[in-house]
């Protein structure tokens, strides 16, 4: 509660201090914003310094049910204010999530690229073009064992495994 003193008409009147939120003398500040505010556009020309006592007290009064109007909306506004911060900070802490999952799999991605690379050279390299008597032949498919003889019939390069590799590819 505030005093009052007897000897400024201005001064506030005592508040419920349930009425109003904030720091301690900040709902007496306001109350005489408002006060002075409704007075002053109520009657143009005339300042709320020189209001009568009774008008301040009417005037006080008008500010009294501004607050208590004020103060409900004003939490409304501040729990709703807290609730998009809460979600702004979720999405935020998901993006990051999701952004530190897309990185794991873009690592994962070109780990697998890569090893699909290098398991293709291998396979390449096994089914690699050879020359046997005047044909271009797989050396794997005809099992060519580099001495001019083959184990298997002559398979020409490319064999269906590269045909496949480059269809793929």
């Amino acid at each position: 509660m505030t005093e009052t003193s007897s000897t400024d008409p201005h001064a506030s009147e005592p508040t419920d201090p349930t009425k109003c939120s904030g720091e301690e003398g900040f709902c007496d500040d306001l109350r005489d914003l408002y006060a002075k505010a409704i007075y002053e556009r109520n009657n143009p020309g005339h300042r709320w310094e020189e209001a009568h006592p009774d008008d301040v007290l009417a005037y006080g009064s008008d500010a009294d049910a501004i607050i208590t109007v004020r103060d409900p909306a004003l939490e409304q506004a501040r729990a709703s204010r807290e609730r998009w911060r809460r979600d702004y900070a979720e999405l935020v802490d998901q993006h990051k999530r999701t952004a530190g999952e897309l990185e794991a799999s873009r690592r994962r991605a070109i780990r697998i690229q890569t090893l699909l690379d290098e398991t293709r050279d291998r396979i390449r390299k096994l089914h690699r073009p050879v020359e046997h008597m005047g044909r271009i032949i797989c050396a794997e498919c005809s099992a060519y064992d580099g001495t001019g003889t083959t184990d298997s019939p002559p398979v020409e390069h490319p064999c269906p495994t590269i045909a496949a590799l480059d269809q793929t590819a």
